[in-house]
Formats: C-alpha cells, sequence, structure tokens
C-alpha cells in the first residue's frame, strides 16, 4: 500500500519543496525558460539608451552624449528614459544629410 497521500503526484507536493536549495539548472526546469527580448508580433515603439546603442552600433555612453547636446530626443516614463523609434530614425536621417552635404 502506497504511503503517498492522494490527489497530487508526488513531485507536485509542496512539503518536498520546503528547505530545498535548488541550482540555477533546477530552477529553470521548475520555472520554465526566460523569457526575454520583444513580444512576437508586436513592433518596439521606444528604446532604452542600452538599447538605442545596440541598434545604432554605438555605445551607451555615445547615446547620453547625444542626449546632451540635443541631437537625440529622449521622454521620461517613471524612472525610465525611453527614446523613441521614429527619433532614432530622424537622427540616421541627419547623419545622412550631413554626410552628403560634406
Amino acid at each position: 500500500m502506497s504511503t503517498r497521500p492522494r490527489g497530487r503526484p508526488s513531485s507536485q507536493q509542496p512539503h518536498e519543496l520546503i528547505g530545498r536549495r535548488y541550482t540555477a539548472e533546477e530552477a529553470a526546469a521548475l520555472v520554465g525558460p526566460r523569457r526575454s527580448g520583444p513580444t512576437p508580433g508586436v513592433e518596439k515603439r521606444a528604446y532604452s539608451p542600452e538599447e538605442a546603442g545596440e541598434s545604432l552600433g554605438i555605445s551607451r555612453a555615445g547615446i547620453y552624449r547625444l542626449l546632451q547636446t540635443g541631437d537625440l530626443r529622449s521622454v521620461r516614463v517613471g524612472r525610465r528614459r525611453l527614446i523613441p523609434a521614429a527619433e532614432l530614425d530622424r537622427l540616421l536621417e541627419v547623419l545622412l544629410e550631413e554626410q552628403d552635404e560634406a
């Protein structure tokens, strides 16, 4: 005769989870894969300074320099600074025009 309580399989019994430390691999297996990146099918409309730098191929410091000089504009949402995608497109157009004039 089984000593296991009925209802849930033994792998789901809460008392088996209390007090046990898990390795990173075990924890990942329990909670599933961590989702990162944008939601599929949703176009990103604003970027953090780090993401904006990655998309333009420049450093985060370079983005902040552009923000400080006024060449790039951003918005504040709470404590976050976001750079609209349209603003990155505008900056590229301005840089292309300056390059064509030179």
